[in-house]
């Protein structure tokens, strides 16, 4: 059985390991159901973006500033399923008389879903 080189990468850190899989797809499903904790992590040693920033006070007042590639990634299920939500309203209230512009953005709309879900649409 073939061997697969694997990385697993976090914002900060890294990690390798080596499965035998029968294909590219299986080795990916491996991996994703390693047990990470056994695994060593080693720093990145680029340059480090920060996401999150927390001051506080002595009195317990505190200001928080998250960038927006954090809030995106913490709203993206939510936003999901308000897209899959605005794609069947819009099936179902245009049904087949969609302008060629309605086509497109629900084209576009279902394209950005299976994208996010890691799919090819």
């Amino acid at each position: 059985m073939p061997k697969y080189h694997v990385q697993f990468l976090t914002d900060g850190e890294w990690a390798e390991a080596q499965f035998s899989a029968t294909s590219l797809e299986h080795a990916l499903a491996r991996a994703r159901e390693c047990d990470v904790s056994g695994l060593v992590f080693e720093p990145i040693r680029t340059p480090r973006i920060v996401h999150e920033i927390l001051v506080t006070d002595d009195q317990g007042g505190q200001w928080m500033w998250r960038s927006d590639d954090l809030l995106l990634r913490l709203a993206a299920e939510d936003l999901l399923i308000a897209a899959k939500n605005v794609l069947t309203a819009l099936k179902v209230s245009y049904g087949l008389s969609w302008t060629p512009v309605a086509r497109d953005t629900l084209r576009h709309l279902k394209e950005a879903i299976d994208l996010a879900r890691g799919r090819k649409s």
